[in-house]
């Protein structure tokens, strides 16, 4: 039995319905992702600002997968070749737009950090979502046994790795060292550190070096507390921060 699993029930480690409050956890995030998803999308339709855009794409990417997930109620499904492109999306556009909210001008062969990464993240999503292919996947076809086992979990580190880099040293760098940001810049690199943390624990697992019940049974209040810190971190802080009607903040 694991340490979050109910006292009855198939030992499915996969299964929301062997974790308590999963389901409940699961419905607030995916709340969080659709109103911060609408508010990045209008503020970006009245500003132009790209880093709203991105951010919103993070938020929806969020949303339909763990919407998924609540309604099949199985963490099984973001395993599979779609929703492992897409989650990797989720730090990979909070990333993007980070780049683009503190580095506009910066550029690289005439490409801006924002938009060089942009394609570092799709290319890697793309990656993923072939690796994951069925027929990729099938021994006659593919891979063999261990690289079923090492290749995909590599490719998805190789993507996740960076972003959440630069979403943690990014904000800690500009809030601390050139005071381009103020502290509300620092919740970005405490959701970083949250999603990163959930990131390597679901690698072990894969690579079945972690107990599934116990890596599955914290995801969600990983995922809630990150979701929450990225929500707040971009709401309160003035650099990127975006409108809510009838709301006002003091600077």
């Amino acid at each position: 039995m694991g340490l979050f699993q109910p006292p009855a029930g198939p030992p499915n480690p996969y299964a929301l319905s062997e974790y308590r409050s999963h389901d409940i956890l699961l419905w607030i995030t995916i709340i969080i992702g659709v109103v911060w998803a609408f508010f990045m999308l209008v503020e970006y339709l009245n500003t132009r600002k790209f880093h709203h855009l991105f951010w919103a794409f993070s938020f929806i990417a969020a949303y339909i997968i763990f919407h998924q997930i609540a309604l099949i109620g199985t963490y099984g499904d973001l395993f599979g070749n779609v929703p492992s492109a897409l989650y990797s999306i989720i730090p990979g556009a909070i990333a993007v737009g980070l780049l683009y909210a503190l580095f506009p001008d910066k550029k690289i062969m005439k490409l801006s950090y924002g938009q060089l990464y942009l394609l570092y993240v799709l290319i890697m999503a793309v990656m993923i979502g072939i690796y994951k292919l069925p027929n990729i996947q099938e021994p006659t076809l593919g891979m063999d046994a261990l690289s079923r086992k090492w290749i995909p979990p590599l490719i998805e580190t190789f993507a996740h790795l960076p972003s959440i880099l630069i979403i943690i040293i990014v904000p800690v760098y500009t809030t601390l060292k050139t005071k381009e940001t103020g502290r509300p810049a620092l919740l970005m690199s405490a959701g970083g550190l949250l999603l990163g943390i959930s990131g390597l624990l679901l690698m072990l697992m894969r690579m079945e070096i972690a107990d599934p019940f116990i890596v599955l049974g914290l995801f969600p209040f990983w995922l809630l507390f990150g979701v929450g810190c990225f929500a707040f971190g971009m709401l309160y802080e003035k650099t990127w921060r975006f409108e809510i009607p009838g709301v006002e903040f003091e600077d």
